[in-house]
């Protein structure tokens, strides 16, 4: 059983794998770039994803 996706891209098209994991219902943490924002609503990394990762893993378990 998957709790959570993340997709901690910097760069990338549409990702088949986020809409999937969505479609699941999935709980998705994925950065801010403009593909995946047009996505997600609420929590998205910063480009910054080393400090911020760890961080948002543990708030969203």
């Amino acid at each position: 059983m998957q709790i959570m996706f993340v997709l901690p891209s910097e760069m990338e098209g549409l990702s088949l794998a986020l809409l999937d994991s969505m479609g699941a219902g999935v709980c998705v943490l994925t950065s801010n770039i403009p593909e995946n924002v047009e996505l997600v609503e609420g929590v998205l990394l910063s480009r910054d994803l080393a400090s911020g990762l760890s961080c948002c893993v543990w708030d969203r378990l």
